[in-house]
């Protein structure tokens, strides 16, 4: 399966490792962005040669504004684009911590410390991704984010007590938050993951949920769904029974 996807990404990459929303097998274009380069990047960091060169790491760091934060889009006017929050998580995912991520790391986290996250993304359609984001990126190294650490974890865990989690998606996203984060209270985590263990379907999979909004579609699959399950799952029993 890793094999494959990593086929089909370097099929797709165009230029020095550039990439966009739609596969070439789309009549449907959009313009280069930030969030798929990086995510894409990110996959085959050890299986192709323009990423294992950082040949495409110029294109990143000269799309950004005045204040340092990444724009989404490669190649649009200034006034056309947008810095969204998810989007400058994952770039610094592909980056690092460096003198180029330096504005948009401290702006995140002032994001989430000041509560600021509901209007700091356009794409993703949940707080959630945006925490699980910036998790990601602690787990993968950047440890400045560890001052984000209580502030998610209180307001997941005022979230699941007051309203709780309403579909599979998000509660994927929030055991796998948790524990990037290092988060250790297993009776929680457990009870998370056996209600995931519960509402998973006869041939495997888990209920599609819109993540992301795009130009006029809301886009989600079961197959999405399923790869953060089986993400937040692995990942509690790699834990807990290790």
């Amino acid at each position: 399966m890793i094999k494959k996807a990593c086929f089909f990404l370097s099929e797709e990459l165009v230029g020095p490792g550039l990439f966009q929303y739609f596969s070439s097998r789309n009549l449907r274009r959009l313009p280069f962005d930030l969030d798929d380069t990086c995510c894409a990047s990110i996959s085959l960091r050890k299986n192709h040669p323009h990423i294992q060169l950082r040949d495409n790491v110029s294109h990143i760091i000269h799309n950004q504004n005045t204040d340092g934060l990444f724009y989404t889009w490669l190649g649009i006017s200034d006034d056309k684009n947008d810095v969204d929050s998810v989007v400058n998580a994952n770039v610094i995912c592909y980056l690092g911590s460096c003198r180029e991520t330096e504005n948009s790391i401290a702006w995140l986290i002032g994001t989430i410390l000041e509560g600021k996250e509901t209007d700091s993304h356009y794409y993703y359609l949940d707080d959630m991704f945006l925490y699980y984001a910036i998790s990601r990126v602690y787990f993968n190294g950047v440890t400045s984010f560890h001052k984000t650490k209580e502030t998610i974890f209180n307001r997941i865990i005022e979230r699941q007590c007051v309203d709780g989690f309403e579909d599979d998606l998000t509660i994927a996203l929030a055991m796998s938050t948790l524990m990037n984060f290092g988060y250790d209270d297993e009776c929680i985590l457990k009870n998370l993951g056996e209600i995931l263990i519960s509402k998973q379907s006869e041939d495997g999979s888990w209920q599609r949920t819109a993540l992301f909004l795009g130009l006029e579609s809301f886009y989600g699959s079961e197959e999405l769904t399923t790869a953060f399950c089986l993400e937040s799952l692995a990942r509690f029993k790699n834990i807990f029974d290790s």
